[in-house]
């Protein structure tokens, strides 16, 4: 059986406020932001017009150390992105839902 790897949060606080909660918190608890990608503003450079979509990258070294000792495989999850984007579909065109997605810890998924 495939086993589900996504933890999704879903919120109406709006994008920008969202994005710098996420960076405020990780710093709170440890983990460094290494960078955050404006993923919908390289799409649109290019001619892709996009909703807004951003990830941030948070690593924190002893729990990289840790997983990485325990499988090298990981070392493709890193560092630990967190997607926020905007999700409007047709019938909530005036509702504006953000999702926020990350990989859920393996120990979560057993």
């Amino acid at each position: 059986m495939k086993k589900d790897f996504r933890f999704t949060v879903e919120t109406s606080k709006a994008f920008d406020r969202v994005v710098q909660a996420i960076e405020e918190k990780a710093a709170e608890k440890g983990f460094r932001v290494l960078h955050t990608h404006d993923v919908a503003a390289t799409l649109a450079e290019k001619g892709f017009p996009w909703e807004p979509l951003k990830i941030v990258e948070v690593c924190n070294a002893r729990y990289a150390s840790e997983v990485l000792e325990k499988d090298i495989n990981v070392a493709l999850m890193l560092p630990c992105p967190i997607a926020v984007r905007c999700c409007r579909t047709f019938w909530q065109s005036f509702i504006h839902k953000l999702a926020l997605r990350t990989s859920q810890p393996r120990s979560k998924r057993q």
